[in-house]
């Protein structure tokens, strides 16, 4: 009984991820191209571009989070928050090596 209900709140986990990634990723779109905040030069891209790179961003997010061990149990926050910087800094770093070496 316990073991099903672990498996059933990491899956809940994974799809929280995926949800919160997915609308992060469309938000900064809309802040960066929509708002004054940083002013456009060069105009506006269209989405279907962002959208096609958020596959990869999500593909690359949700695997570096499973293998760096964040849906595990932990004991302490320090472990959670140290996989968590981990993960992210990781998923961060493949995400740039790719945009740099396949922009167009």
């Amino acid at each position: 009984m316990f073991t099903k209900r672990l498996q059933l709140f990491q899956s809940l986990l994974i799809v929280n991820d995926f949800i919160i990634l997915t609308v992060c990723w469309i938000a900064a779109f809309y802040l960066r191209f929509y708002t004054p905040f940083i002013p456009v030069t060069k105009g506006i891209p269209p989405i279907d571009d962002y959208l096609i790179l958020l596959v990869f961003a999500l593909g690359i997010w949700m695997v570096t989070l499973h293998l760096t061990g964040v849906y595990r149990r932990f004991f302490t926050r320090t472990q959670e928050v140290m996989a968590l910087f981990k993960a992210n800094l990781i998923a961060l770093m493949i995400l740039v090596f790719i945009t740099f070496f396949f922009n167009d």
